[in-house]
C-alpha cells in the first residue's frame, strides 16, 4: 500500500501509470500527487516552498519528469480470501 491514502491501488492500474510503466519518474512515483488526465502534479517528497512570507507550495511536475528521489508505487493486490 502506498505512503498516501489516496494513492492506494487495488490491483489495477490508470492509463497514465500503464504508459509510464517501468519508466523511473514522476508519474509512477509514490511521492507525486498527479491528475492522470492533465499529466500535471505536485511532488509531495519534501515540505512545501516558501513562495511569499505567507503562502508555500509543493514542486508542480509533469508526469514524465524525474529526480533523484524517485520511490516507486506499490500496488496492493486484493486477493480473495
Amino acid at each position: 500500500m502506498s505512503r498516501h491514502g489516496d494513492k492506494s491501488k487495488t490491483g489495477t492500474q490508470s492509463t497514465l501509470e500503464t504508459r509510464l510503466w517501468g519508466q523511473n519518474v514522476c508519474g509512477t512515483c509514490d511521492w507525486w500527487d498527479g491528475d492522470d488526465s492533465s499529466r500535471h502534479g505536485a511532488c509531495r517528497r519534501h515540505p512545501p516552498h516558501p513562495i511569499t512570507p505567507t503562502l508555500a507550495a509543493w514542486p508542480e511536475t509533469e508526469a514524465g519528469d524525474w529526480c533523484g528521489d524517485y520511490t516507486a508505487t506499490v500496488s496492493v493486490i486484493d486477493y480473495p480470501s
